[in-house]
């Protein structure tokens, strides 16, 4: 079930979800435990990510659970670098949302 899910999510939705994470911040208890994916050297939970993605492709958000290990891989295809990060998101923009940038 979750292929079939994650093969209707596009880089567009991805660039969605990472837009919704700028502005809004991820939940600290999102936060990711063993890898983080890298835009412009900011870091994000790719779970999140998917979720959000997801909930853009299909308009319904799956749970994330689907999306782990899944998601990745499907970052790592749709051209986007997820790397082996201890930081957890802490202070990092994704997660604190800094003061002056939007």
């Amino acid at each position: 079930m979750a292929k079939t899910m994650l093969g209707r999510i596009t880089r567009d939705d991805v660039e969605a979800a990472l837009d919704t994470i700028r502005k809004a911040g991820a939940p600290a208890r999102r936060r990711s435990t063993k890898f983080c994916l890298v835009v412009n050297l900011l870091h994000y939970p790719p779970r999140y990510v998917m979720q959000l993605a997801a909930r853009q492709a299909r308009r319904r958000a799956g749970h994330s659970r689907e999306y782990s290990g899944a998601a990745n891989r499907l970052l790592d295809a749709l051209g986007y670098d997820v790397v082996v990060c201890g930081c957890g998101g802490e202070g990092t923009f994704a997660i604190s949302n800094p003061p002056g940038i939007v």
